[in-house]
């Protein structure tokens, strides 16, 4: 089961980045994750993005 972080910069959060690790902390590559957001009383859904080789990930919002 591998664990991810992220940062939010703001609380209308428009753009997520972050790193997909598994148990020894390894980049996972090309792991596809999804992610949800509450912001303003409404849960946002964020689009399903693709890591990199390296496992990061660079994810927008859904309108």
């Amino acid at each position: 089961m591998s664990a991810f972080s992220f940062n939010a910069y703001n609380q209308n959060i428009e753009r997520l980045s972050g790193i997909i690790v598994d148990s020894k902390g390894q980049g996972v590559p090309f792991a596809t994750v999804a992610l949800t957001s509450e912001g303003n009383n409404n849960r946002r859904i964020v689009l399903f993005s693709s890591s990199n080789e390296n496992g990061i990930f660079f994810s927008k919002t859904s309108q």
